[in-house]
């Protein structure tokens, strides 16, 4: 494993120093192979807290998921070039003792010690400033005119470049391109990309193994203290906690943590509504370990029980999602899980609330969201506008299952009648296997009575 003074520099997802090292230039390699052409990476160029000057945030460095899937290095400006036949190059900013003097320790070129210390926690020997960057690359188009140079960048449902650091890249590629070697055309390597990068390989998968189960302790320490706390914003300051005491590397993404009609609201932000038990709570969390994010998803009782109404809905969720998680395999494809799931879900509930002389009003028609997505460096990792849906799922992939329930129901069950707005979701992450498909998140309670005896 790396020195703990540059763990936070190089993701060494707790490998030994030179099997991470080997680990970054084999994936390098692997892509370089398949394209046989030359391939441009480029990271964030602005931390979160450096984006406005007005503002203050803690800031913790996510590098640009594929700048660090290739080299673990998880810095400001630092860029990446491959060129078949040619050393990996890294393009890195200079050495600034003044600099770590006010942020700490950070890896820089400009003088032999400091260039060593790179090649020695990256395995990268080839080392240029950051400011030539652009110097480097219109230089070597004139010189070489490549046929054809690779980059990454997003694009939407309509095939639109996201205008995101990957975009502004694009851009000034796209700008050297036209001066130095107008013949040179840019390719997107993103097709390429994902599906080496989302088929875990046996590291990955035990640290998402490990992110589950540290998820798993901060629900179950979470919920042992729920009885005692009357709002949101207490909740969530305790299950932030106790990720933040299971993994330094912290949340995979913000808490979501909806109380009542705030959980019908499916990216709800505010977390600061007091809470009243009658209400169910659902909670979306995950933890960060290493490279890997873990994404889950429980509702639960706030007063310890569920209703009768409540449950009746909770249990066709669950249902449907064991139904999802018994049909995840190789071959299958998000489609197909949600052809699967949604429509099955909608109808009985529909049939339930109509055998009990209710009514029940979604905010949609039948499928509120995607039944999953994919799972790693990312929360939600692979093209971003999920225009993956007909991809075949292959081992190694994993993926979430999340069905959910969003509406204001009404019902008369054993003679009294329930009435009230529901939010639930329930989500676990399933890895493919050659057979099937393994849940990491058997760790994290779901069963009712599980989460009504942990809660009482």
């Amino acid at each position: 494993m790396s020195n703990t003074k540059t763990s936070h520099l190089f993701i060494d997802d707790t490998l030994p120093s030179s099997q991470a090292k080997q680990r970054y230039k084999k994936r390098r390699e692997t892509l370089l192979t398949q394209v046989n052409a030359p391939i441009l990476l480029v990271g964030i160029t602005h931390s979160p807290n450096h984006t406005h000057v007005w503002s203050s945030l803690n800031s913790y460095i996510y590098q640009e998921p594929s700048l660090l899937y290739y080299t673990g290095i998880n810095q400001i400006r630092t860029a990446l070039l491959l060129i078949p036949g040619h050393p990996h190059t890294l393009f890195i900013d200079e050495k600034n003792p003044k600099k770590e003097f006010w942020e700490g320790l950070h890896l820089g070129y400009g003088t032999q010690e400091s260039e060593a210390e790179i090649t020695e926690i990256t395995g990268i020997s080839s080392i240029k400033p950051f400011d030539e960057l652009a110097l480097t690359i219109q230089s070597f188009l004139q010189e070489t005119t490549p046929k054809t140079i690779y980059t990454l960048w997003h694009t939407d449902a309509k095939n639109k470049a996201i205008k995101d650091s990957n975009y502004l890249t694009k851009t000034q590629l796209t700008r050297w391109i036209k001066t130095s070697s107008p013949t040179t055309t840019l390719q997107n390597i993103s097709l390429i990309m994902w599906p080496q990068r989302l088929n875990l390989d046996e590291t990955d998968i035990q640290n998402m193994i490990t992110a589950n189960q540290m998820t798993a302790t901060a629900f179950k320490n979470t919920l042992s203290h729920l009885p005692k706390m009357t709002s949101e914003t207490q909740i969530s300051a305790r299950i932030n906690y106790e990720i933040a005491t299971q993994s330094h590397f912290g949340n995979s993404f913000p808490s979501i943590v909806a109380s009542g009609q705030n959980a019908t609201i499916l990216h709800y932000t505010q977390n600061n509504a007091p809470t009243d038990k009658a209400n169910l709570l659902l909670l979306d969390f995950g933890t960060r370990f290493q490279s890997i994010n873990a994404d889950i998803s429980r509702t639960v009782p706030l007063s310890g029980k569920f209703n009768p109404l409540q449950k009746a809905l909770y249990n066709f969720v669950l249902q449907t999602q064991k139904e999802v998680e018994a049909n995840a395999k190789p071959g299958t494809t998000f489609k197909d899980l949600n052809q699967l799931a949604w429509a099955t879900l909608h109808q009985r509930v529909s049939n339930f609330i109509t055998n009990h002389s209710g009514k029940m009003t979604l905010s949609y028609d039948a499928q509120p969201h995607n039944i999953g997505h994919f799972l790693g460096l990312q929360v939600h990792d692979g093209d971003p506008s999920r225009k993956y849906r007909n991809t075949p799922f292959v081992p190694g992939n994993c993926i979430t299952s999340e069905p959910g329930l969003y509406g204001h129901f009404t019902a008369t069950i054993d003679g009294q009648k329930y009435n009230e707005w529901i939010g639930i979701r329930i989500e676990d992450n399933l890895l493919i296997t050659p057979t099937g498909c393994q849940n990491l998140s058997t760790s994290c309670p779901k069963e009712i009575d599980e989460l009504e005896g942990l809660i009482s």
